[in-house]
């Protein structure tokens, strides 16, 4: 009975995940979303739906920002009124809808987060951007590297892979505590591996030393 071996792959992000974090940070909103729409509305300013990788957080961040930013004072009436539009969009029976269910165990969440429920928010938010910044650092590096391995980067590709990179360092730097990732901190993830990927820098006798390139990392 052998068990399927996946390849091996460097740049694998799957495990970079915060699913506590994610659900721990939109228990908060909703708990205060009735009571603080300004500070709601600062703590949906600090993400975007693609950083949520949790079953179902991304489209209900989705149904709170709508609500957040269409409503003079959004509540969690008007989420569950995104959610059900969602679900009339899609098809699909809002009776049994799972994002309605997910939002009715994250209101049962917010019972313990009590009057820190907007700290508690904005602690998770760090958390959610900052592995959210840590699988674009690795993506960039991967098409870096990739595209050197390969032979197929231009230069004009490598300044974009910089400038990208760049963006992500200000983007945790600005709402992650001021803490920014380092190109060395991206690919730490990987780097430790056996198989890490080289490049060749064309000396013959230096690839043959380092038995194909400088290594990444």
């Amino acid at each position: 009975t052998r068990k399927p071996v996946r390849p091996f792959d460097p740049f694998d992000t799957s495990d970079i995940l915060c699913e506590s974090a994610e659900r721990q940070y939109l228990a908060g909103v909703l708990d205060v979303l009735d009571t603080d729409t300004a500070r709601v509305r600062d703590l949906v300013a600090m993400l975007e739906p693609s950083m949520f990788k949790a079953g179902g957080c991304g489209d209900v961040f989705a149904a709170v920002r709508e609500a957040a930013t269409t409503h003079d004072r959004p509540t969690r009436a008007d989420v569950m009124a995104a959610i059900r539009r969602q679900a009339k969009a899609l098809g699909d029976d809002y009776a049994v809808d799972p994002l309605r269910d997910l939002v009715v165990d994250l209101l049962a969440d917010t019972i313990s987060t009590g009057p820190q429920a907007a700290r508690l928010a904005a602690d998770a938010a760090r958390e959610i951007l900052e592995a959210h910044s840590r699988r674009r650092c690795i993506e960039v590096a991967a098409d870096c590297v990739r595209g050197l391995r390969d032979n197929t980067a231009t230069a004009d590709d490598l300044t974009a892979i910089a400038r990208e990179l760049d963006s992500v360092r200000v983007a945790a730097a600005s709402a992650g505590n001021n803490k920014s990732l380092t190109f060395v901190e991206a690919v730490e993830a990987w780097a430790k591996h056996e198989t890490t990927p080289v490049i060749r820098t064309l000396l013959q006798p230096f690839d043959q030393a380092t038995e194909g390139g400088l290594p990444i990392g």
